[in-house]
């Protein structure tokens, strides 16, 4: 895979030019709740693009120390030559599993001493595979579900399903006085 990132990923208008697996720091804020402490600067990876509401954001995954636990949804930077495209100065797992879509209008990208831009560097071509691999896992594992869900909502309005998920309870004889008395004579 070539790298086609536009020239000037570093400059004051780093959000028009931010492309899937871009390394960049986000100010993440801690899982306690605690809004008094700042924001936990982390390492991020742009996995993707939305919209919500007419807000668009960037789909991001944040980085951890590696070993923490492994669930088959992370990327792993961790010889230096895979650290030193990436800006990263330590190895680096980012969990897909945690991606957030994240506003580009916010205030929580930090710039970095001397740069106009939070952004690191960029996966390499290694690492692209294996983000890529991820995201399709992720995306084949959405379609399933859909695909499950539209199975089950047209079971429900099938009519002829209705009929035979509720037979049982039409077919079972109500007994009163009158037909146990018919049922012992018979018998």
């Amino acid at each position: 895979m070539l790298d086609q990132r536009p020239l000037g990923t570093k400059s004051a208008t780093w959000r028009n030019h931010l492309s899937v697996g871009d390394v960049l720091l986000y100010g993440f804020p801690l899982l306690d709740g605690n809004d008094e402490e700042p924001p936990v600067l982390r390492p991020c990876i742009v996995t993707g693009f939305t919209r919500v509401g007419s807000y668009r954001c960037v789909v991001l995954a944040p980085g951890f120390l590696p070993g923490s636990r492994q669930r088959g949804y992370e990327v792993h930077v961790r010889s230096a030559t895979e650290m030193t495209g990436t800006g990263l100065r330590k190895p680096t797992s980012f969990d897909l599993n945690r991606r957030l879509p994240i506003s580009l209008g916010t205030a929580r990208f930090p710039t970095i001493s001397g740069q106009k831009s939070p952004v690191l560097g960029h996966l390499p071509e290694r690492m692209m595979e294996r983000l890529h691999a991820v995201r399709a896992r992720i995306q084949a594992e959405r379609d399933i579900a859909a695909a499950k869900r539209a199975e089950q909502f047209e079971r429900q309005r099938d009519p002829a399903d209705q009929r035979r998920r509720y037979s049982r309870f039409l077919k079972q004889p109500v007994l009163t006085q009158s037909n146990r008395k018919s049922a012992r004579l018979r018998g």
